[in-house]
């Protein structure tokens, strides 16, 4: 009987979220993901952030691919800026975690995929840089923060010949949906732009070499014509449990 592939979710924290528990936090991760992640017939698994990283190493093992999801503005420091007057919301705690996973993740040749704030991690942790706001980079009149429904796309992207995205969509240009305020900036070594938008911002950034990295700068996870990518994802998890 063949194995469905376990895909970990990096959850976030909610900070009093609950009226009724208003004084406690909260682990929480949006269903979208859950859904999308057994759309495509694996087993989603919800990561908490976890303070102490002792165990990241037995966590990873214990999965076949970890997607990093969205949340709260990265913090500055992790890429050695100091905060601007226009970044919001940050959980350095996550930051951290999240960073331990994806280092184990990339040594025990896990594939990774990085959506949203996920994406922008990622860069991070192998040496790229954000923009703090959209406006510290050029202006825009892309609404990059859409005010319709997550569930439907807000503008085109153009995807990069022989890339990943090309790969699973077989299209040059796709529709997404678009909930972001920071972009990123300088793209770390061993990583290609493998998807912009029409104001040129970068909207995806993959791995070279042998290496499955992906990162989404749109949420994927609440568009229903974005299945194969997830689709996708959960045959590489498959492709390297053979190899192993």
């Amino acid at each position: 009987m063949k194995m469905k592939a376990m895909i970990g979710i990096t959850g976030s924290i909610m900070k009093n979220g609950d009226q009724q528990f208003c004084d406690h936090n909260q682990t929480y991760v949006g269903h979208d993901y859950i859904e999308a992640i057994q759309a495509v017939d694996a087993i989603p698994l919800v990561l908490p952030v976890l303070i102490n990283k002792d165990d990241v190493t037995a966590i990873i093992s214990r999965i076949d691919g970890l997607i990093i999801s969205g949340g709260y503005d990265v913090s500055p420091d992790m890429y050695q800026q100091d905060a601007h007057t226009l970044l919001g919301d940050t959980l350095k705690a996550r930051d951290i975690y999240e960073m331990a996973l994806i280092k184990e993740a990339l040594h025990q040749k896990k594939p990774i995929l990085g959506i949203c704030r996920g994406m922008q991690l990622v860069n991070i942790s192998f040496g790229g840089t954000l923009y703090q706001d959209i406006s510290l980079m050029k202006p825009t009149a892309i609404q990059h923060i859409q005010s319709g429904a997550p569930s439907t796309s807000s503008h085109d992207i153009h995807i990069a010949r022989e890339s990943v995205l090309q790969a699973v969509f077989s299209q040059n240009t796709i529709a997404v949906n678009s909930f972001h305020h920071q972009v990123v900036h300088q793209v770390a070594d061993g990583f290609k732009i493998s998807a912009i938008s029409e104001d040129g911002l970068i909207e995806a950034i993959e791995s070279e070499g042998e290496l499955h990295i992906l990162g989404v700068q749109w949420h994927p996870e609440m568009l229903a014509d974005m299945i194969p990518l997830f689709r996708h994802f959960v045959k590489e998890t498959q492709v390297r449990q053979v190899a192993i």
